[in-house]
């Protein structure tokens, strides 16, 4: 994230989809639904999915954590209403002449 926010321009956005670690079975289920898995795949595809894809990834709280002591505004972390297997990390990197209040 560092690295995304170095790199970025001053009041670009930033904007970040991750899979979640706490996702559920039925929401595992449901992305692969999405993925269009052939029928006979879905029910292996959502277990691969949550253990392998969702299981190496992190929390929806370890992703906020990571936008702490970046120079960032407008931040919100959360998890996708519609695919909530899902979080999202939305923000504006500061202007150059700002600084971070903490």
């Amino acid at each position: 994230m560092a690295e995304m926010t170095r790199v970025l321009r001053s009041g670009g956005q930033l904007r970040v989809v991750e899979a979640s670690l706490g996702c559920s079975l039925a929401d595992s289920r449901k992305t692969v639904e999405c993925l269009r898995y052939p029928r006979l795949l879905q029910g292996v595809g959502a277990h691969f999915f949550r253990t392998c894809v969702a299981g190496a990834a992190i929390s929806v709280d370890e992703a906020g954590d990571l936008t702490q002591d970046l120079q960032l505004e407008g931040v919100t972390v959360g998890l996708i209403a519609e695919a909530p297997a899902f979080w999202r990390i939305a923000a504006r990197k500061l202007p150059a002449c700002s600084k971070s209040v903490v």
